[in-house]
């Protein structure tokens, strides 16, 4: 009877600490402390970057206002398309580092229903042979709680657009995702480097003028000139003929 009234004792002591985790895990994860902090108004400029890159083959620069702003649009089409999901996206924001390659994350969300400002620190490569951008996730919260990258993208995993997959603490983003949102523009995008700098975004992509050489350049190599030549020459000379014969 001591024995059971013991246990007892002990499982509704364990349920009561075990109640206190959880209610402090779920304070953790509700405090955002970025809320209202990363906004961007919606903007297509980041358009008018991507034209001059892909119709000169130049370099260019886009700063973290372009970007964003951008993104922020992309959130607004997704939304106006009222699809609920069980855990949906409602904003992103990305901070662009000094050091090559480093970027930050900041991504509004909900899950079930319950609001969660989730943050991450970003290591970002760009694959040219691939066209593939490699995101590592050095560190993630999920408000004020800690979460290894691997168990939060495993979270996402079954929502990514088809194309994005995930592998341990990396997303995989091929340039045939981002097409489609750029447009007309997407359509040309071949990518030559694509990196994060000093506070910008760095792209240069292949040269639409270039590809239109190429393809003049091969155009004129088909036409078979000696057999033309020859059809001139043989009309020539039955003109010529015509003419004073």
């Amino acid at each position: 009877m001591r024995i059971g009234k013991k246990l007892g004792i002990i499982s509704i002591v364990l349920v009561f600490f075990l109640l206190i985790i959880v209610s402090v895990l779920f304070f953790l994860i509700r405090q955002d402390d970025y809320r209202g902090k990363y906004q961007a108004a919606a903007s297509q400029d980041l358009l008018s970057k991507v034209a001059t890159t892909v119709g000169t083959g130049q370099e260019t620069e886009i700063n973290e206002q372009e970007l964003n702003g951008f993104l922020a649009y992309l959130m607004e089409e997704k939304q106006s398309q009222g699809v609920e999901e069980k855990i949906q996206l409602h904003s992103l924001y990305m901070t662009l580092g000094n050091q090559e390659g480093q970027a930050g994350l900041y991504a509004s969300c909900s899950v079930y229903g319950i609001s969660v400002g989730v943050t991450a620190r970003l290591q970002i490569e760009f694959d040219p042979d691939n066209q593939l951008f490699v995101i590592q996730f050095l560190q993630m919260k999920a408000g004020k709680l800690s979460v290894p990258p691997q168990w939060g993208l495993q979270m996402i995993q079954n929502h990514l657009p088809d194309g994005m997959y995930i592998d341990q603490d990396c997303l995989y983003l091929p340039v045939s995702c981002i097409k489609e949102p750029l447009g007309k523009w997407g359509e040309l995008l071949n990518i030559q480097k694509c990196f994060i700098q000093e506070g910008k975004l760095f792209l240069q992509t292949d040269s639409l003028w270039s590809s239109v050489q190429e393809w003049g350049q091969q155009y004129l190599e088909d036409i078979p000139w000696e057999s033309l030549t020859e059809d001139w020459e043989s009309k020539g000379s039955e003109i010529f003929s015509n003419l004073f014969g």
